[in-house]
């Protein structure tokens, strides 16, 4: 019997050790799933945080895209107004040209009638053979303006005659 006690003894100290090497094993595997269970932790809340940096990331940028649109409708709709503003600028001033050169135009033309008024009373003959320049003489100074119609003038220089209305009225 004591070799079958030896047997059983040997079998039980296997038997221990095998035991206790699947506990060591399994002690292991618990620390691993430990540190991987703190490690999935850490990742979940880090995750948590993350989400809700996305998430105020999301909302920040969802208001700025706001603005930003907000500031793109006022840009065109300034830059509308400004193209507006322009044109209106360009036709008063192409219409301010064109009043400019009609007024140019009637006022020689007055000028060119007034010319004629003065020589045909004062006579051709008188305002040729003097060669003195006219004046036509409003009271105005040395530069003296001369309208045929009331509104208008048309300033000469010079001395000899003074012209009011059209009309001679005597040497200077």
């Amino acid at each position: 019997m004591a070799q079958s006690g030896a047997k059983l003894q040997e079998y039980n100290n296997e038997l221990v050790k095998c035991i206790e090497d699947l506990c060591a094993k399994r002690d292991e595997l618990h620390r691993q799933i430990l540190v991987e269970e703190e490690e999935k932790g850490k990742i979940q809340h880090d995750m948590f945080i993350l989400t809700e940096r996305l998430g105020k990331i999301n909302q920040s940028l969802a208001e700025k895209i706001t603005a930003r649109n907000d500031y793109d409708r006022a840009v065109s709709e300034t830059e509308t107004a400004y193209m507006k503003i322009l044109d209106s600028s360009q036709t008063l001033l192409t219409a301010l040209k064109t009043q400019t050169t009609l007024l140019k135009d009637s006022n020689n033309a007055e000028a060119a009638k007034a010319t004629m008024a003065v020589e045909s009373t004062i006579g051709a003959k008188e305002a040729v053979s003097s060669r003195k320049p006219l004046v036509l003489n409003t009271g105005a100074g040395p530069n003296a303006v001369y309208s045929s119609k009331p509104g208008t003038s048309q300033s000469a220089v010079g001395t000899g005659a003074s012209i009011r209305n059209g009309t001679r009225q005597g040497d200077i």
